[in-house]
């Protein structure tokens, strides 16, 4: 398998639209790429380390999709991580993932403007990155990233034109992700 792409949105089909039209997007576009929902496939959060270790090593591109919560990875990917990217496996001696792509696909709600010292947001977008690049540099991984702000769309709340626009948005990321998936 060359793409392992991994949803950590925890209420993908329900909670986001740019999040969804993403993943719909890559099932369509990448007939290869195997795409699993984490947050479907283990809604208790218990991680079947073996088998995602597995998915891991048959990789050769891992694509993270998520909207960034917190200024972080939302629970069921930070859960995922936790458990499966273990030392002797992920880091350390025996490590078993080294010289993969490691793509973190990120959505936010705040707009880019937002992501600037003394905005709302405080710093650019690449602060909130520092922890991701380090745990690329720890297990060998190559760092990607591809981001879309001000994703937000709220049904009853936004607008046609608000629903129009993320829309829009969405289909472009994942267009820029595949590309990105092509070239690395």
């Amino acid at each position: 398998m060359l793409n392992l792409i991994i949803s950590g949105h925890p209420q993908l089909q329900t909670g986001s639209l740019s999040n969804r039209i993403i993943v719909q997007e890559l099932q369509a576009k990448l007939p290869d790429a195997e795409i699993i929902d984490i947050n479907t496939l283990y809604p208790q959060g218990q991680i079947v380390v073996a088998r995602e270790q597995e998915r891991l090593q048959l990789a050769k591109h891992i694509v993270l999709q998520f909207p960034l919560y917190w200024y972080a990875l939302p629970y069921p990917l930070k859960n995922y991580l936790d458990r499966v990217f273990t030392h002797g496996f992920a880091h350390g001696g025996g490590a078993k993932l080294g010289g993969r792509a490691l793509i973190f696909s990120f959505t936010t709600g705040a707009p880019e403007t937002e992501y600037a010292s003394g905005r709302s947001m405080n710093h650019d977008i690449s602060a909130f990155m520092l922890p991701w690049q380090q745990t690329c540099a720890l297990c060998q991984l190559r760092f990607y990233e591809v981001h879309s702000c001000g994703m937000m769309f709220i049904p009853g709340v936004s607008t046609d034109a608000d629903k129009l626009a993320v829309e829009n948005k969405a289909h472009a990321h994942a267009q820029r992700l595949i590309k990105l998936l092509g070239e690395i």
